[in-house]
């Protein structure tokens, strides 16, 4: 009994969370920095700055020491960085990506995205209804969850 238990709580503690990932296009800015405070909750913002159409947040470690945040703003190698960024058209916010360690990203791919098991090059997250598509996957050192939405190729 206390299996069947487990596994009912987790269908419901772990994986999608709907009303959450309608929250990656179309938003505020302020709604913006909540997804990315959700995503990455024991990380400090230390950055922010628009490029182009391209608004960018540098993220770290809340722990991360004085130098470690200094490095990072001067643009030296900064291994515990996370960069989320969206794109900004009239002020209407649309997650493009969040790049950097993974297990903090591939903790929020687990609780609020998709509760998969074993081990992939590439996860897969598609809900046609809210025109929901992401990939989570490995880009060298780092990984990278990527918003497909707006990609015009079929679903």
């Amino acid at each position: 009994m206390k299996p069947l238990l487990f596994l009912l709580f987790s269908v419901f503690a772990f994986g999608q969370n709907v009303e959450l990932l309608k929250k990656v296009n179309g938003i505020s800015e302020t709604e913006a920095e909540k997804l990315n405070a959700v995503m990455l909750p024991d990380f400090k913002l230390i950055d922010s700055y628009r490029q182009g159409l391209t608004t960018h947040y540098t993220y770290l470690p809340k722990n991360a020491e004085d130098n470690e945040v200094k490095n990072c703003k001067l643009g030296n190698p900064c291994d515990r960085k996370i960069m989320i960024n969206y794109n900004n058209k009239n002020s209407v916010f649309n997650f493009e990506s969040a790049t950097g360690e993974a297990e903090p990203l591939k903790q929020f791919w687990v609780t609020y995205v998709q509760a998969e098991g074993g081990e992939k090059k590439v996860y897969t997250y598609k809900n046609r209804e809210d025109k929901i598509w992401l990939n989570f996957f490995n880009v060298g050192r780092r990984w990278m969850i990527k918003n497909m939405s707006q990609n015009p190729q079929p679903w």
